[in-house]
């Protein structure tokens, strides 16, 4: 999903006559100093603590709530109740499934698929496929 999102983007994003605003629940919770790009969308009940970016074109489904200083690169896709520990980095192109749970200073690299409900508490290397408490590599996209 996030690598066909960014495919389309990209062929249209050269008209300068579109805009693309971050669309955000008004029943979402986001502390004052956090950053967020164009095209973003935050669903209702999403949590998003000090110190977050939250890239172009990244999406949070409901009820996710991101640790301080986490980072979501352009095109990252997170389903329902994803919950991250402080200092987590997904890098571009993530799809991260329902319910996975980061411990603190976790590195997801980009394009990494994380299977729902999966507990991560090492990196991800770049075009993972990862599922299981813990998380581990069961493969590559």
């Amino acid at each position: 999903f996030p690598q066909m999102k960014k495919n389309i983007i990209e062929r249209i994003k050269g008209n300068s006559t579109l805009e693309f605003p971050a669309l955000i629940h008004p029943k979402a919770w986001i502390a004052k100093d956090v950053r967020i790009g164009k095209g973003v969308i935050v669903y209702p009940g999403c949590a998003i603590n000090y110190g977050c970016v939250i890239d172009d074109f990244a999406v949070m489904n409901m009820n996710c709530a991101l640790g301080h200083h986490t980072t979501l690169e352009s095109y990252c896709s997170l389903a329902l109740g994803v919950n991250t520990g402080g200092h987590t980095t997904f890098k571009s192109g993530c799809d991260i499934g329902i319910g996975v749970c980061t411990k603190q200073n976790i590195t997801v690299g980009e394009n990494s698929v994380i299977g729902g409900q999966s507990m991560l508490i090492r990196d991800v290397e770049k075009g993972s496929i990862v599922f299981g408490i813990p998380g581990s590599v069961r493969g590559k996209v």
